[in-house]
Formats: C-alpha cells, sequence, structure tokens
C-alpha cells in the first residue's frame, strides 16, 4: 500500500473545490497558507475560516473517495468506540471514533485515505477500522464534546481542594453543609451524572483507591474508567452525594442506602445510591435509572428486516 501524500490530497481537495466554485483560486491559497504555518490539514482550516461549509466539505470529499456521509450532530456516537481511543490520539490524528460493531471501528476523517492514520489506530485498538466523512459539526466541535468532559471535573475539583474543612475528635473530615452547596461540588457531581446518563451507564462506580479517587462507569456489564481525581475531593463528593440522597453524612462504616432524582440532559433520571466501606475508605455506586432506556426501537432488537416485516 502506497504512502498517503498530505500535499498532493491537499492539492488535489483544493482543486475539486475550486473546480465546483465551492472556493475562490485566493480563498484557497490562503487556506494553504494558514495551513503550512499552523501544520493543520488543509480540510480543517477551509472549516475553521468558515471558507467551506462542512456538508459541502463532506458532499466533496465523499464523492471523491467514495465513503459515506454522516451527520455527527444527529449521530449518538457509541461510548465503548470512545473508550478505545484516547483524546490525545484523536486530537492528534483529527479523528472521531463513532462505533464499534464485534471487531471493526469506525471512525470520522476528513481525510479517509490517510492510510498511516488507519493503520495506526487499527494496531492502537486491534481492530478493523473503517471510515466515514463527517458533517454537521467540526471534528474540533465534536472530539470536544465527546472527550472533554472529564477535563471539566478536572477543573471543577481542582477548586473543592480550598474548601473549608474541620476535624473531629480522631481526625476525621467533617464538611458543613454550606460548602456542600458550593458550585464547584454541585457542577462537578452533575458533570459525572451527565456523563454516565450520555454513555448510557448503568451504574457509577465513586471508590477511593490509593493514590486517586477513581470514577467509573458500567457501560454494557463493563466498568470504564471516567474520570481520576485527586484523594483530597474524596470527602466533598461523597458527603455531597449522601446529602443528595438523604443519607446519615456522619456514618462511614456502615452500608447505607438511599436515592434522589435529577434532571439530566433534558430527562428526568433516577439514582439509587448504596455507600459501603472499602479498601481505602469509603465508596459508593449509584444505580442509574434512566426510564428513556426502556423504551427499545424496534429496529435495535437485532431482528432482521424479513422478520420485523
Amino acid at each position: 500500500m502506497a504512502d498517503w501524500d498530505s500535499s498532493r490530497e491537499n492539492s488535489e481537495l483544493g482543486m475539486a473545490l475550486v473546480k465546483g466554485s465551492f472556493i475562490s483560486d485566493s480563498d484557497l491559497k490562503a487556506a494553504e497558507e494558514i495551513a503550512a504555518r499552523t501544520d493543520k490539514k488543509l480540510s480543517e482550516v477551509l472549516v475553521e475560516q468558515g471558507l467551506v461549509d462542512s456538508e459541502v466539505l463532506g458532499s466533496v470529499l465523499s464523492l471523491k473517495y467514495g465513503v459515506s456521509v454522516v451527520n455527527l450532530a444527529q449521530l449518538e456516537i457509541q461510548p465503548e468506540a470512545i473508550a478505545l481511543v484516547s483524546e490525545q490520539v484523536a486530537r492528534e490524528h483529527h479523528i472521531l471514533p463513532i462505533s464499534v460493531d464485534d471487531d471493526t471501528l469506525t471512525i470520522a476523517t476528513n481525510e479517509p485515505q490517510d492510510f498511516r492514520t488507519v493503520n495506526s489506530i487499527a494496531a492502537l485498538t486491534r481492530k478493523r477500522v473503517e471510515t466515514v466523512i463527517p458533517v454537521g459539526m467540526s471534528l474540533d466541535d465534536a472530539i470536544d464534546a465527546n472527550y472533554t468532559l472529564s477535563a471539566q471535573i478536572q477543573q471543577q475539583v481542582s477548586q473543592i481542594a480550598g474548601l473549608n474543612l474541620e476535624l473531629e475528635a480522631g481526625g476525621a473530615e467533617v464538611l458543613e453543609i454550606d460548602a456542600l452547596r458550593q458550585a464547584p461540588i454541585v457542577q462537578a457531581i452533575d458533570m459525572m451524572l451527565t456523563q454516565a446518563v450520555r454513555d448510557r451507564a448503568s451504574d457509577i462506580h465513586i471508590e477511593p483507591q490509593e493514590d486517586c479517587l477513581l470514577v467509573r462507569n458500567r457501560i454494557d456489564g463493563v466498568l470504564h474508567d471516567a474520570v481520576r481525581l485527586p484523594l483530597g475531593v474524596h470527602t466533598a463528593i461523597l458527603t455531597r452525594i449522601k446529602v443528595m440522597a438523604n443519607l446519615n453524612i456522619a456514618e462511614r462504616r456502615r452500608p447505607q442506602d438511599g436515592q434522589f432524582s435529577a434532571t439530566v440532559a433534558n430527562k428526568k433520571v433516577d439514582f439509587r445510591v448504596g455507600t459501603v466501606e472499602g479498601g481505602h475508605g469509603e465508596m459508593a455506586v449509584l444505580r442509574v435509572l434512566d426510564k428513556s432506556m426502556l423504551l427499545i426501537k424496534l429496529p435495535d432488537l437485532g431482528m432482521s428486516p424479513l422478520v420485523m416485516q
């Protein structure tokens, strides 16, 4: 298989856009200069600078390469696919994993003929990689939407470290109730719930480890790391969840059970909470009860078209 020549592909893409009267020669030249100066891909620069609409670019690329087009704004990205590729790799190669089916991973990319990237992702995930052309939103925006919740959670919890903790007899930490209503704690937990509902998780596990507070989401029976937080926020996070579930915040050694409801992604979701003492401190498991998940569409049952008829 021949190596992918980015300069040639950029030239051919530019010529196709000019020939189709989608862009002028001068605008193309300006975009090429920006791409060369910033080390970005031409397709990326064209959309960023507003020179070509993403739908137009997608149609041209689809005709050029014979690859399908997907509307990222309307597509439900599979969290299992996101979990296979790190944010760093997605940004480095400017791709977005959108679905995984058995041994095949489908990625959205504006350069489907970049076989070096395709082979790199295939080697990393040990999956056969198929490519599609994204429209509806830029790849950068799509990557932000699917990868940055953990970064936002990290940003919020960095502010929690400044909360005023008191010490009771024996050295146990006690948080004032007013502190639990502070925005960083509330927003961090809201983001955790949002991420779990978005990823269609059945459970959220909040578990203190030796060196961090690990948050994991159970998706299709498998636990996936969601975010790792500093151990210093353990008490604040667990106590806030206890308050939400109407549990005894002073009790840390005996198991407790409770529940609460929250509006997540414009829908009401119920959460059942269980706390128990673990090897490195108190842990919590939140069962996600999203009633909308019970409404399964007929095509999602896995039946053949003939059987459905």
